[in-house]
């Protein structure tokens, strides 16, 4: 197994509310008119609320350029996934199903 993972025509959105790099987001269309989230990532030294402002203006730019929904999957493994469940429920998302291994979250635009 490798320690790189690379992925071809990913979408990278820095988060720059006040002209400094805050928190960056990825991800990539998948082909059928949404947006599937792979990485959230806010800096050392952000404030508390930025998480949630930083999702909510990655939230329109997708709208923006015209993505029908977002999707994103937390592995039941991950030491904060119900904290991330309850962040995607604050910001509308929905759990469309899991398995043994993740939890499927969309919000529909």
């Amino acid at each position: 197994m490798s320690a790189v993972h690379t992925v071809t025509d990913r979408l990278v959105v820095t988060y720059q509310p006040d002209g400094w790099a805050r928190g960056v987001l990825t991800g990539v269309a998948d082909g059928q008119g949404g947006f599937g989230v792979e990485h959230v990532i806010v800096f050392n030294g952000s404030p508390p609320t930025l998480l949630m402002d930083m999702l909510r203006a990655g939230l329109q730019e997708a709208w923006n350029r015209g993505f029908a929904y977002v999707t994103w999957r937390v592995p039941h493994v991950f030491p904060a996934a119900l904290a991330l469940a309850e962040v995607g429920r604050r910001l509308g998302f929905t759990k469309e199903r899991e398995d043994d291994t993740w939890a499927y979250f969309r919000l529909d635009k």
